[in-house]
């Protein structure tokens, strides 16, 4: 709070106030939430009326985050905020590597290292704490932040869901629920399953019971669903909703790193040239996203060491840390995605993704080829996955590439990946098998025979590319592969562009994919025309 808080308890019998200033370094936190003592020798009276003055004269710092690295820890944070802090800027919370393992790690330190993707200390803690670290005592621990951290450790190592849905349902306290919740809301939308992310964000922003900023939090998640699915203007909704929700925590850089994130989508969903650029840049000059760019700056150091030593080849033996360039990238992505920053989240897979591919193709791990492409295209990478498609293509495996195809159907499409799907389409055609070139290409030409249903799908994610000459460039792929109506659907389609159309040259090159046969139904006069 930004005034000073006094806690009076007042003995009606004795008719004597007691009387405590509440900070942060008073409240002690008990699992479930918090608890203060009052001391029985401060008592409301002239005695400790300095005292008194100097609680009332207390002025809130001014919030710094600079010079903190080395004392970072769970108790320098407010009770209510630190499982936000270790989710949204663990820096502040983690220990640092270098203060050793002289005592067991707070459940939000603890939470924080795994965030960060700190697997070395984490391994050490464990080693140092078996009884209280093992997994087995993780998952029984009585004190509900320990089961929700190993839930979270879980969820990162091994893509399970079932222990944060434990933890969601026995959740006590408003601030645990925003956590979980939001933890969840991540997981579900990396696996496009945007309706059971949006479920569960309504049904807790409806309670109203959290603090301005969890709120902000929870509404700037909503708001990125919503964006994704295209619907600008209940995502503008909860954008500006949680921007006033969060004004007033100065000195939370949470609450600045979430306003940041929620003037991004007002940005991105306002009409061309209408947004408010300078507004935007300074919302997102926040420390929260210095220390994500720092932490993406090791990451590329490292494979730039890397890279270096593979080429100098000159046997020199390299110490680096332990903790490698992929989990700070990891690190880095996580946290784009628990502030629900969707254009950081879309860079850093991007670049995942291309650090995957190359790795995979040349160790002819088709597996992991298949990940790769469609972390591009989940990132709408759209020119990184055709220059990376066009190699596979050229030397296999093909099969990478129907998987990935097969990956991006039609229903699958949102915002962000519908432009690098539709590429996809046309440069993995030749690996699919008819019957779904036939499902994709009829796909297309519904939508092109259509002028609404190509305006209302144009409309339905809010797309700002080409969309009719996309669709085309992927039925040009498509066609050879797909079956012999499609291919006559296609041809008569054909006669019905006007002249002059804009889009001539690409009807040009889709003619020049259809056989003899599709067109021998049309007189030599229209395919002249």
């Amino acid at each position: 709070y930004g005034l000073p808080h006094l806690l009076v308890l007042h003995s009606i019998e004795r008719r004597v106030s007691y009387w405590v200033h509440v900070t942060a370094d008073e409240c002690v936190s008990t699992g479930e939430g918090c608890k203060i003592l009052v001391p029985t020798n401060q008592t409301v009276d002239t005695e400790h009326l300095d005292a008194l003055l100097d609680a009332a004269a207390a002025q809130r710092a001014a919030s710094t985050h600079e010079r903190r690295a080395f004392q970072a820890s769970a108790r320098g944070a407010p009770p209510g905020r630190r499982l936000r802090y270790a989710l949204l800027t663990p820096r502040l919370i983690a220990p640092h590597g270098n203060t050793g393992y002289k005592r067991a790690p707070e459940p939000e330190e603890y939470l924080a290292l795994v965030v960060r993707r700190r697997s070395f200390q984490v391994a050490n803690f464990k080693e140092k704490f078996p009884e209280l670290l093992s997994p087995s005592k993780l998952r029984v621990n009585p004190d509900w932040r320990w089961r929700f951290a190993h839930s979270v450790e879980q969820w990162l190592e091994s893509d399970e869901s079932s222990n944060l849905c434990d933890s969601m349902a026995t959740a006590s306290s408003p601030a645990d629920h925003a956590a979980t919740a939001v933890v969840l809301a991540a997981y579900y939308f990396e696996r496009a399953e945007y309706s059971n992310a949006q479920q569960l964000l309504d049904d807790l922003i409806v309670r109203d019971n959290t603090s301005p900023v969890d709120l902000g939090w929870l509404l700037v998640h909503r708001a990125t669903l919503w964006v994704e699915l295209g619907d600008f203007v209940h995502a503008r909704a909860d954008a500006a909703h949680a921007t006033q929700s969060l004004r007033g925590d100065e000195d939370d850089p949470t609450a600045a790193l979430l306003a940041g994130v929620a003037a991004n989508i007002l940005f991105v969903t306002a009409g061309f040239g209408s947004g408010d650029l300078e507004k935007v840049i300074n919302s997102n000059d926040t420390a929260p996203t210095w220390w994500r760019a720092q932490t993406l700056s090791w990451a590329l150091g490292h494979f730039d060491d890397r890279v270096f030593d593979d080429w100098v080849s000159d046997g020199r033996l390299s110490f680096r840390s332990s903790d490698d360039g992929w989990g700070n990238i990891e690190a880095g992505r996580l946290n784009a995605l628990l502030s629900s920053d969707r254009q950081a989240w879309k860079g850093i897979v991007s670049r995942q993704g291309r650090l995957l591919v190359r790795t995979a193709h040349q160790q002819c791990d088709e597996r992991g080829v298949v990940q790769a492409l469609d972390q591009l295209r989940r990132a709408g990478d759209k020119d990184s996955l055709v220059r990376s498609s066009a190699v596979v293509w050229q030397t296999g495996p093909l099969s990478a590439l129907r998987k990935v195809a097969e990956l991006g159907s039609p229903s699958s499409i949102t915002q962000t990946t519908a432009y690098a799907t539709l590429k996809l389409w046309g440069v993995a055609a030749d690996s699919l098998s008819g019957e779904y070139a036939t499902e994709l290409a009829s796909w297309c030409i519904r939508l092109l025979s259509d002028e609404d249903a190509l305006n209302a799908f144009r409309e339905k994610y809010g797309l700002n590319f080409r969309v009719d000459s996309a669709v085309l460039e992927a039925l040009q792929g498509l066609l050879p592969v797909a079956s012999a109506r499609v291919r006559q659907q296609t041809a008569r389609l054909l006669l019905e562009v006007p002249s002059g159309s804009i889009l001539a040259q690409d009807w040009a090159r889709i003619a020049l994919r259809l056989d003899k046969d599709a067109l021998s139904g049309i007189s030599p006069e229209n395919l002249r025309a």
